[in-house]
């Protein structure tokens, strides 16, 4: 997939994945009867130079994860800042890719405009190429 962005270097290469809650936790609610909620649209940048996945807050409330545990987790800004820690599922709209049982951080990215971040657990999994000259990148899995 390649994506074109008006301006990548002020914008970032962003692209939408669907959240769910992880496969564990729906065979969980399909066990107990209760109703699975549908797949998020989430607005993510990708991030190499996050280790872990994550979205922002209200998101896992949103979709009724239950939180797994916590994460001490270091950014520029901070050290051992903790944050929520949620198993998801994910999935590129119109592409044959699918993660499931994601464990990813929630945190506060408003002032990025973003639902979240794709870290380097998932880009692993994959190609990404960031053509600065094109304002375009190529992410394949």
């Amino acid at each position: 997939m390649t994506r074109r962005v008006f301006d990548l270097r002020t914008i970032g290469p962003c692209l939408e994945v669907h959240v769910s809650p992880s496969s564990a936790h729906i065979e969980w609610l399909r066990e107990k009867e209760y109703s699975i909620p549908e797949p998020m649209k989430v607005q993510m940048m990708i991030d190499t130079g996050a280790s872990v996945s994550a979205l922002h807050l209200g998101i896992a409330e949103k979709l009724g994860l239950q939180q797994r545990s916590f994460a001490d987790i270091s950014t520029p800004s901070h050290r051992n800042f903790r944050c929520a820690q949620y198993d998801i599922g994910l999935f590129l709209p119109g592409h044959d890719f699918r993660i499931e049982n994601v464990s990813v951080i929630e945190s506060d990215f408003e002032a990025q405009g973003v639902g979240g971040l794709l870290g380097r657990d998932v880009l692993k999994r994959g190609l990404l190429i960031f053509n600065g000259p094109d304002d375009s990148f190529v992410l394949s899995f």
